[in-house]
């Protein structure tokens, strides 16, 4: 919320302004669940879509549980204010399918021990009771592991295509539909 109050002086120039924030207890980040394959090892695990992000990653303990190999790498992630971080990952292949079956894309992705620290994927599917607009929708069930284990950058656009924009009862809140699920992007 913006306001314009007026300074002590009667000057109609000088104007203050304060602006006031809420802290939201959860944000919905692009998350859908979805299979992660390596020849005839399934995983079910929560994607995180980041078109921020300029590579793929999974995580140590996913790329294990499929038995992905790769090739062994230096990795220098560069974040936000120039901070970079250097760490020993690999580079690995896998096959990542949405749960019914109808989208299936090779992914190249760098390991690490962790992609998002605790934050935890919002099941939408049961969330969704507390706004009329999203009732008909129906979002994929998220993972039992609750992590995200998989992020996918920009450096695999098909993942990121939206292909259908419903617009509910609020025309501010478009629901996507990507190749990987439906996702709202609203605040929990």
């Amino acid at each position: 919320m913006q306001q314009d109050k007026p300074t002590s002086e009667s000057s109609p120039e000088k104007v203050e302004r304060s602006h006031s924030t809420h802290q939201a207890a959860q944000v919905s980040l692009m998350v859908l669940p979805a299979y992660i394959v390596n020849e005839n090892v399934k995983l079910k695990v929560n994607v995180m879509l980041e078109p921020c992000s300029t590579g793929s990653y999974i995580t140590e303990n996913a790329a294990e549980e499929l038995r992905l190999q790769g090739h062994a790498q230096t990795l220098t992630i560069s974040g936000t204010g120039g901070t970079e971080t250097v760490q020993q990952s690999r580079r690995v292949k896998l096959s990542v399918r949405n749960l019914d079956g109808g989208f299936l894309a090779q992914l190249h992705g760098n390991v690490l021990d962790d992609i998002a620290s605790d934050t935890a994927a919002l099941g939408w599917s049961e969330l969704k009771i507390k706004w009329p607009h999203l009732q008909p929708i129906t979002f994929e069930i998220v993972s039992r592991r609750k992590q995200i284990d998989v992020l996918i950058g920009n450096d695999h656009p098909v993942f990121h295509q939206v292909s259908k924009e419903v617009i509910g009862s609020q025309p501010s809140d478009p629901i996507d539909k990507f190749r990987m699920g439906m996702f709202w992007p609203g605040i929990a």
